[in-house]
């Protein structure tokens, strides 16, 4: 199981700005330091798991043309299609986009305004 701190953090970062999958990999390098990629894959699809699944992020592309394009794949599916990008990589990570993005639902927003004010109360920020 993900570590909470993790979904928080790429949850936060969606409050600003849609979250591109090298933001997801640096929050999962620094919360647990190693560069195995195989491990960190795994967290990556955790997390991404974590936060579309309990309805607080959605994936999609940020195409050339502008704006963000939602998948309508359902997440299994869309897991795959991840999966199937990284392999064909020829880095270990992926650099700023190649895969996916995640854009903060109504929800996650609300839920990283949350964390941000339970941070600021427990003297993080």
């Amino acid at each position: 199981m993900i570590p909470d701190d993790m979904i928080d953090e790429v949850i936060e970062r969606g409050l600003t700005d849609w979250v591109m999958d090298s933001a997801v990999v640096g929050v999962i390098r620094e919360c647990i330091p190693m560069d195995d990629p195989l491990t960190v894959r795994q967290h990556v699809l955790e997390v991404v798991t974590a936060v579309v699944s309990r309805g607080m992020a959605e994936l999609g592309d940020t195409p050339r043309e502008g704006g963000f394009h939602p998948w309508k794949s359902p997440l299994d599916e869309a897991l795959a299609r991840i999966t199937r990008k990284w392999d064909a990589l020829p880095e270990p990570y992926p650099q700023g986009g190649e895969l996916f993005w995640l854009r903060n639902t109504p929800l996650g927003k609300e839920e990283a305004e949350r964390i941000l004010d339970r941070w600021d109360a427990e003297g993080i920020l």
